[in-house]
């Protein structure tokens, strides 16, 4: 059951740092200025085109962001649980 929690949780993560990201990025940057982080996040021309670099940036750094905001809320709640 505790494992079906964190797996819960980590997905609700995901799913708000897939919203907030780029909501944040979209919003308050210029059209030049994110075309140039696509370009910048895809270096070797790997993917056809920058957008699909940057989106495929913003779904790994927002599974990332989840992943580490999940240990530290694991953590945190094993050190509390401890100290009881």
């Amino acid at each position: 059951m505790k494992r079906i929690k964190w797996v819960v949780l980590y997905i609700a993560f995901t799913l708000f740092y897939l919203m907030l990201i780029p909501e944040i990025i979209f919003r308050y940057l210029s059209e030049d200025a994110y075309m140039k982080l696509g370009e910048i996040l895809n270096p070797f021309q790997i993917f056809p085109s920058t957008v699909n670099a940057l989106f495929i940036a913003i779904i790994i750094s927002s599974l990332l962001l989840s992943f580490l905001t999940v240990k530290i809320i694991q953590r945190t709640s094993n050190r509390r649980d401890s100290a009881l």
